[in-house]
């Protein structure tokens, strides 16, 4: 079914009751309202009334724009409010901001140089201003209209509220700023390493080009103004520069007072703060050191108004558009003072009110209602006009390319559209006109393309039962392949971070490889926390994924075990994409969902509903735009300028264009790109269809006012060191009044890459033969208004062989050889070892006889030494057994866990009467040690049925040793019995259960673990209604089912327990469905967890250097907590892979590297929390030391 969309309008007035303000302005007919784009006169009584005014753009405000007797225009607006549907909404009182006292004078609570010692060290300074009155007021925080600022950012830098963070040895000065009155402090961080006892820092001279082995450099004058670098250095001024702040006086002059005999300081141009340079004031007589010596009119040559012609879009996707007016003093030695402000003098009239208006910023005008007008700027005896011209723009749909095969998601990078296009591959669209878009270029695939993601000059494509695609697109034209790596499962969605690509694999669950050589990926890490995985992305050290019904989140800080945080049940889900740790779900036929991940890994819910029907999100800049496919063809976006309130707001309509349905889309600055099957989408994905991929602009972006964005880099974000032929992400944060057109990234002052999507990401492969690169991100707005990061240095590490690790990491931390890219000879370099997990020392990392690039080439685990095969230790039906049940499934059982890469339609296949193959689904169960094949529909009766078992594989690579096969005969008999609950806890009515209880049920035959989900097995609170968000296991025997809930279960709560009938046994009958209900106690979980064991005992010797260990606990505890286990050698903390037990008493470490042999190691169980949040109540040490074997035994 599919509905129209609407929009709802009201009226909103406004009763002349009281209107605040220190100016005691009052609404009458010398005011208007303006709200949205809609203006209205305000009437002689101060009453109003605005009809007409949409009530799908979430919460808004009024504005007033007042005209005073003294010729000044003041702003004044209301509290936000939601605008009632098809009703009249009334507005609370206007308030006019009330004009803050000028401070007469600032101070830090100190000026005693401010001393910090090491990186990333912050202080958090206090300023207190003086006023006229004798009052007093604290004015640290940025929103009493304090400005800091920092005369070096490469040195400290400091926050809008004064937090000063150290970043490299050197002086700074740090400035407040209020309303004209300064006050500044200096700042000196010394973070050490002298080599030369020069008195400057090795990285300072290395920065400046000086030489860290040369104590001569720092006697030099290099600027030639008096003053050795030295001196320099220690006055913070630039040692090239003679005149650090371009005042027009020498340093030596600022800080000696030469022949003036002023002292002023040298980081400053004007030292006083009162608009008029040091020079400038010295040369008219003025004294620089005092704010109220000199006459600014004085020394003011002429004023500037910029833009001189504004233009101001209003599109309806934003609710309020507005540009900004600069007035600029210019002086008579060139420098400039800002006259914004109406504190400076400026006035400001508008012909047409109707059309711009004012806000509460001097200087900033609103757009209005569509059409052209005056604003006049008048400063003392000078005026200007500034023509106004304001349009409206709406989302609209533009364009349509038909896609060949099956359009199933699409992305971005510059002008080109990238689609993933089912059984026609990868096929790319020129959209630089977006109302013309072409097909230019396309790769056909061995598999079903269904997700593809862009960075750099690589496309990676997540290319169904082929697996993970690596394309090369430096030329769009003529995409090349470059690697294809297999997956376990259906890869069917993919997320890009750095070095790794993280795979949603479908049943398979997740996959993570490293791509660091695009030619040569290879698997790091999987988790099976979520199964029937549809869709996955990351950010930072967070992966969330959806499946079946479920979102989880994980923890990536070591990519190659990510661990389960927590989970939620929404409903269906489809996609989801994280953005500022705010989680966005396409949830079908459930709506959309936004959470928040909070600091203890949990996720909390913000919003969401069922407006429409959604299977795909791309968040961007205030707005979370969705594939959907309940309206006739439309685009459905979310407000989430404030995620933790998001409201729908609107869809674009695309039907003009035809009825189609969205499958994927991806988003620019001002276009929507959205992939679209013919009337509805059937299925998750498909090979081919009728597919178009949908052009639609939802925002017009008209930048001509002059105002540059801001931008920050993101990584890297300081001084660090980085090694030749790495390959780095290089990230920025880029913002703009209007919008971002691109971000260029510079490395040695070269363009390096280009990103013109949100979030701004880039890859860049750090050059060979070069000691430091420094990197920066420019980013230009569509009015080509650019502003420029700060540069961030990294030194480069010499990589003499090329194997991936710098020489001094080789020396110190790898103990390999930095000539010698192979150092152990086993046919891997040290880099990709490393990478790999696996000792770049040992040619046999895992002890099992066979050397780890044989093993690499062999497809077996070299970080894994079990040699020997699986074998088959049972089956069922058993060879040769007679009277079959016709709905039988078919269970082969292996002598170890198989590989779950290795299972496939060939793992298990049935031959009938004549050899007719018999059609079914191929799975592993029983702790991934069974194979099950489950016919599609019943087998002939009275038939000889024959079963041919695969070359399957077990966990280290180790192939079944040929195809076995077995024989069974069919009788006439079909075995309908339902599975039923057989045994539970807590029991049914069972009162007074501790809220931490571990809730378990025993089915009374083996089910299909994959009916166990979400919807066929959940927990209620009866008082709330609402389920209980929890994890669900289904045990390796396929009849016990345990649920471990995110937090303990509230006290005194009744809660049932719901068995729904898509719980099914393995011949696919449906168990009934079944309500057990149980009463928690009243006594809250105060009691700490307990560790019940630890798999090591203090004091143990010969411990294999291949060992894992499991600390065993009395309760479930918080997965997040288990982090803190550390295992130690020395002082030195041993990297490991961490994992929990699906019901969340066991932690499982396993060191990253064999430990190394005849070795003492201490074992550490620490600030371990249960799910009340009770913690350990002291941590436990156990010592051991290793011996020299290896444990080779299947399970070690």
């Amino acid at each position: 079914m599919k509905i129209r969309s609407y929009r709802l309008l009201s009226t909103i007035f406004f009763l002349p009751l009281a209107v605040t303000g220190a100016q005691a302005v009052t609404l009458d007919d010398k005011c208007v309202i303006n709200i949205l784009n809609r203006t209205i006169q305000v009437s002689e009584d101060g009453g109003w009334a605005l009809p007409n005014v949409p009530s799908n753009m979430g919460q808004i405000r009024a504005r007033a724009t007042c005209t005073l007797e003294d010729g000044r225009t003041v702003s004044g607006q209301s509290d936000y409010f939601n605008v009632l549907r098809n009703g009249i909404t009334k507005v609370g009182d206007i308030k006019f901001e009330t004009l803050d006292p000028i401070p007469v004078s600032l101070s830090f609570s100190t000026t005693d140089t401010l001393l910090l010692n090491n990186p990333e060290q912050t202080f958090p300074l206090t300023v207190t201003g003086f006023f006229a009155d004798s009052s007093v007021d604290d004015l640290t925080a940025g929103d009493k209209g304090t400005n800091y600022s920092s005369t070096n950012e490469n040195i400290a830098t400091v926050s809008p509220d004064g937090l000063v963070t150290a970043k490299a040895n050197g002086v700074a000065l740090i400035s407040a700023r209020k309303d004209g009155v300064l006050a500044s402090r200096r700042v000196e961080v010394k973070i050490g390493g002298d080599l030369d006892g020069d008195g400057i820092p090795d990285d300072a001279e290395r920065a400046l080009g000086l030489n860290p082995n040369d104590p001569i450099d720092a006697l030099e004058d290099h600027d030639n103004d008096g003053l050795s670098a030295l001196e320099e250095y220690q006055a913070g001024t630039n040692i090239f520069e003679a005149d650090t702040d371009g005042d027009g006086l020498t340093d030596l002059e600022e800080l000696t007072g030469g022949a003036n005999g002023f002292i002023t300081n040298p980081l400053l141009a004007d030292s006083d703060g009162d608009g008029i340079s040091d020079g400038l004031e010295i040369a008219g007589g003025s004294d620089p050191n005092d704010s109220s010596s000199g006459d600014l009119a004085d020394y003011l040559d002429f004023i500037t108004v910029s833009p001189e012609n504004l233009f101001l879009t209003y599109n309806a996707i934003d609710g309020e558009a507005s540009g900004k007016l600069s007035v600029t003093g210019y002086m008579l030695d060139g420098t400039s003072v800002d006259l914004t402000q109406q504190s400076s003098g400026t006035r400001y009239i508008t012909d047409d009110i109707t059309i711009a208006n004012f806000g509460s910023s001097d200087g900033e005008i609103f757009a209005g209602q569509s059409g052209e007008t005056r604003i006049t700027v008048t400063n003392r005896d000078q005026s200007f006009v500034v023509n106004v011209t304001v349009t409206q723009f709406d989302p609209v749909a533009q364009s349509t390319v038909t896609i060949p095969g099956y359009a199933n998601n699409v992305d971005l990078k510059e002008s080109f559209a990238f689609v993933a296009a089912g059984a026609a591959g990868l096929q790319i669209v020129d959209a630089a006109d977006t109302f013309n878009p072409e097909i230019i270029g396309a790769l056909d695939t061995e598999g079903t393309s269904i997700d593809v993601k862009v960075a750099g000059d690589l496309a990676f494509v997540a290319d169904g039962g082929a697996g993970l695609l690596v394309v090369d697109v430096s030329d769009v034209t003529e995409p090349k392949l470059l690697a294809t790596v297999d997956t376990a499962g259906i890869a069917q969605d993919l997320s890009v971070k750095g070095d790794f690509v993280f795979v949603a694999d479908g049943s398979a669950g997740i996959e993570i490889f490293n791509i660091a050589n695009p030619n040569k990926p290879f698997a790091v890490g999987s988790t099976e926390y979520l199964t029937d995985v549809k869709g996955i992305a990351v950010e930072n050290n967070f992966m969330v994924a959806v499946g079946g019904t479920t979102l989880s989140l994980f923890d990536i800080e070591d990519p190659s075990a990510p661990l389960h945080l927590s989970s939620v049940n929404i409903g269906t889900v489809k996609d989801v994409e994280i953005s500022n740790e705010y989680v966005y779900v396409a949830a079908y036929s459930t709506g959309y969902r936004i959470y928040k991940i909070t600091d203890a890994g949990m996720l909390e819910l913000k919003g969401g509903d069922r407006t429409f029907v959604p299977r795909d999100v791309a968040v961007t800049n205030g707005f979370t735009f969705f594939a959907e496919q309940l309206f006739p063809n439309v685009v459905a976006y979310v407000n989430t300028k404030n995620p933790d309130e998001p409201f729908f707001q609107d869809t674009i309509n695309l039907s003009p264009l035809g009825d189609y349905a969205g499958t994927g889309i991806a988003l620019n600055a001002t276009h929507a790109f959205i992939t679209e099957e013919r009337f509805v989408v059937g299925s998750d994905y498909k090979a081919t269809g009728d597919t178009k991929l949908f052009i639609a602009q939802y925002r017009e972006l008209n930048d001509a006012n002059g105002i540059s964005p801001t931008v920050s880099l993101v990584e890297p974000a300081s001084d660090g060191v980085t090694v030749e032929g790495a390959r780095l992400t290089l990230t920025a944060d880029a913002k703009d009044d209007i919008a971002v057109g691109k971000v260029d990234f510079y490395v040695n002052n070269l363009l390096v890459a280009q990103d013109t999507t949100y979030p701004y990401s880039v890859p860049f492969t750090v050059p060979q033969d070069v000691g430091n690169i420094a990197v920066k991100a420019v980013a230009t707005d569509l009015g080509s208004n650019s502003a420029t990061t700060v540069t961030v240095t990294l030194e480069v590490q010499n990589d003499e062989d090329g194997d991936g690790l710098g020489d001094e990491e080789e020396a110190t931390t790898w103990m390999t050889d930095a000539n010698n890219p192979d150092t152990d000879g086993d046919n891997l370099t040290d880099g990709e070892e490393v990478a790999r997990g696996i000792n770049p020392n040992n040619q046999d990392s895992d002890g099992d006889g066979r050397k780890d690039g044989d093993e690499v080439a062999a497809g077996t685990d070299p970080a894994n030494p079990d040699i020997v095969a699986p074998t088959i230790i049972a089956t069922e039906p058993t060879a040769d057994q007679t009277e079959v049940a016709e709905n039988s499934a078919i269970i082969v059982t292996f002598s170890e866990a198989l590989s779950r890469k290795s299972i496939d339609a060939n793992s298990i296949r049935v031959y009938g009467d004549g050899g007719v193959p018999v059609q079914g689904n191929v799975k592993l169960i029983g702790g991934d040690t069974q194979v099950l094949f489950t016919p599609d529909a019943l087998m002939a009766d009275y038939t000889l049925h024959e079963v041919v078992v695969g070359i399957v594989k077990d966990t280290a690579g180790n192939p079944l040793a040929e195809e076995q096969k077995f024989n069974f005969e069919t009788g006439n008999t079909v075995d309908t019995v339902r599975p039923t609950v057989s045994n539970i806890n807590p029991i049914q009515n069972a009162k007074d259960v501790p809220v931490n209880i571990a809730l378990t049920v025993v089915m009374s035959e083996r089910i299909d673990p994959e009916s166990v989900t979400n919807d066929s097995f959940y927990i209620e609170d009866n008082s709330t209604r609402e389920r209980i968000e929890g994890l669900i296991d289904v045990k390796d025997d396929s009849t016990t089912i345990t649920f471990t809930p995110n937090a303990a279960f509230l006290v005194g709560r009744q809660h049932r327990i719901y068995l729904r009938s898509g719980i099914k046994d393995l011949f696919g009958n449906s168990m009934s469905n079944r309500n057990y209900y149980f009463t928690t106690a009243f006594d809250a979980d105060g009691v700490a967890p307990l560790i019940n064991s630890i798999s090591i005992n203090e004091g143990e010797t010969s411990v294999p250097v291949n060992a894992r260990f499991n600390i065993r606990f009395d309760e479930a505890v918080n997965s997040y907590s288990t982090k803190n286990i550390q295992l130690f050698k020395g002082d030195e903390v041993v990297a490991v892979d961490l994992t929990n037990s699906s019901d969340l008493r066991t932690a499982t470490l396993k060191p990253k590297l064999n430990l190394e042999p005849e070795t003492v190691y201490t074992l550490v169980v620490d600030g371990i929390s249960d799910l009340s949040g009770n913690l350990l109540e002291s941590a436990q040490s156990t010592s051991f030391s290793t011996g020299t074997q290896t444990d080779t035994q299947t399970g070690s």
